[in-house]
């Protein structure tokens, strides 16, 4: 009988989940689930509970910026987002997928900046700048203009912040084949030169306060920017020259070309203006009895996870989307 009794008491002791004795041996019922009659049961994908959760109709929708795993709510990490009813895990900042977005906060027309308030939330700024105009041509070649860069940003905005959005536009082309100053070629024409390119206008976004933002990189000052080229210089027209109308001698002469602008920017109160020149592409030289040098290309405002990217005939763009988590 004392061995009987031992394999019981045994017996009993080794079986799992034999059920609680006393009320205070009883759980807690866990985030994520909901329990009746001892019995407890998950919430829906995507649907998550907080603790001591009774019923079906205590679950609720994950909330956007929470991952709502089988253990309850859990807050993405910073530089990271998930939208509303997200059941896996959350979304790096830099590579969540345009497809989230479905409302345009701002879109200026060319040329001009728009500014508004934005509301705590994940966005996406989508910039172009401006092409720089290209050098006219003469008795050589005008030099291209410098490109404008197409860059991409996701980022949240933590509380409201009053935001600008300015859109650039290319430059014009510099004219073709004006008379030089000064001077005739060889045979007696005039030498050709060319006008410069106009500069490029850059695309870009500003905050009144960049405290209020979360970039996944470092922001200089309030601002990004898709800086513009400038243009390329105008060609050197070239001639021998006369004298009393027959030759003479023959004095080689150079004119040079008209240099390239630099890129610009629209005036913004949230940015100092000097800090823009950075970021500017600068404006191709002119030369002498050659042709003229191409403007550079505009830089960039971000870290080298947002590289430029080169476009030729797209217009300059500045388009400011909203994501909507319950996409």
């Amino acid at each position: 009988m004392k061995l009987g009794k031992t394999i019981i008491a045994a017996a009993l002791l080794a079986a799992p989940n034999a059920g609680a004795q006393v009320i205070n041996q009883c759980l807690t019922c866990p985030r994520g689930k909901y329990c009746v009659s001892g019995n407890t049961y998950s919430c829906s994908a995507g649907y998550t509970s907080d603790l001591a959760s009774t019923s079906a109709s205590d679950c609720y929708i994950c909330p956007e910026g929470y991952n709502c795993g089988s253990n309850g709510p859990a807050k993405c990490q910073s530089g990271y987002w998930s939208r509303t009813g997200t059941t896996t895990s959350c979304t790096a900042l830099v590579s969540i997928p345009k497809s989230w977005t479905n409302e345009t906060y701002l879109e200026p027309v060319e040329n001009t900046c728009q500014e508004k308030v934005l509301t705590p939330g994940v966005y996406r700024i989508e910039l172009r700048g401006g092409n720089g105009g290209n050098g006219g041509s003469g008795d050589n070649s005008g030099g291209a203009g410098g490109a404008g860069t197409t860059m991409t940003y996701n980022f949240i905005v933590k509380d409201e912040v009053s935001a600008r959005v300015c859109r650039g536009k290319h430059g014009a082309n510099g004219g073709n084949g004006y008379d030089c100053t000064s001077g005739k070629k060889w045979d007696g024409s005039t030498a050709r030169c060319g006008r410069r390119g106009v500069s490029g206008v850059a695309s870009h976004i500003s905050f009144k306060d960049k405290s209020l933002v979360f970039f996944p990189m470092t922001l200089s000052d309030n601002f990004t920017i898709a800086g513009s080229g400038g243009g390329g210089g105008g060609s050197g027209g070239w001639y021998y020259g006369f004298k009393s109308g027959s030759i003479v001698e023959r004095t080689s002469y150079n004119e040079t070309g008209e240099s390239g602008s630099a890129g610009t920017a629209l005036a913004d109160p949230f940015v100092t203006a000097s800090l823009f020149t950075s970021y500017l592409g600068a404006g191709g030289s002119s030369a002498s009895n050659g042709n003229g040098k191409a403007g550079s290309p505009g830089s960039k405002n971000v870290s080298a996870n947002y590289a430029p990217e080169p476009y030729a005939s797209a217009p300059a763009r500045a388009t400011l989307y909203k994501y909507n988590s319950k996409l």
